[in-house]
């Protein structure tokens, strides 16, 4: 598996690391840590989509998540392997087709794949939220907060 930066890191006015993986829509936010030490942030290409090395993943689990878009497989990696805080935000690019299979805003879901099913972000474990396109002909982020991660597929669904 190989593995590859942003196309683009930006360092904001309060000092946070803006990693733009423009090609996935995916935005991850890093503020400075407490314990000053960096997380590392990059994108893992398997030579194999998830949804081809288990079928699981294809069909995603019970009705808690249905997959409709798997986004891609991210990196966010502590050297002592602490938790990461401030948490980092993860913001994924809606497109209309994620809105058309969830048919409401509200039916949007963010997950990531932990080896054997799909852990569906929460709002009140991870933050999770649907916010509003920034701009007309967007279609929104979703978006969560993570304080602990490895290398996990992500994936939008209903």
């Amino acid at each position: 598996m190989a593995r590859f930066f942003a196309e683009q890191t930006l360092v904001s006015d309060d000092g946070a690391a803006e990693h733009l993986f423009s090609l996935h829509g995916v935005h991850v936010r890093v503020s400075p840590q407490n314990d000053g030490n960096a997380v590392e942030v990059q994108g893992v290409d398997a030579e194999l989509t998830p949804e081809a090395v288990h079928p699981a993943i294809r069909m995603g689990t019970s009705s808690e998540f249905r997959l409709g878009r798997y986004v891609m497989n991210l990196e966010l990696v502590k050297p002592d392997a602490s938790d990461i805080k401030p948490p980092a935000q993860i913001w994924i690019a809606l497109t209309a087709e994620d809105l058309a299979r969830a048919q409401t805003r509200d039916q949007l879901k963010l997950a990531y794949w932990n080896g054997g099913q799909w852990i569906v972000f929460t709002d009140v474990k991870h933050h999770f939220r649907i916010v509003e396109p920034e701009t007309e002909g967007g279609y929104g982020y979703a978006v969560a907060e993570l304080s602990r991660w490895g290398d996990p597929p992500l994936a939008v669904g209903h």
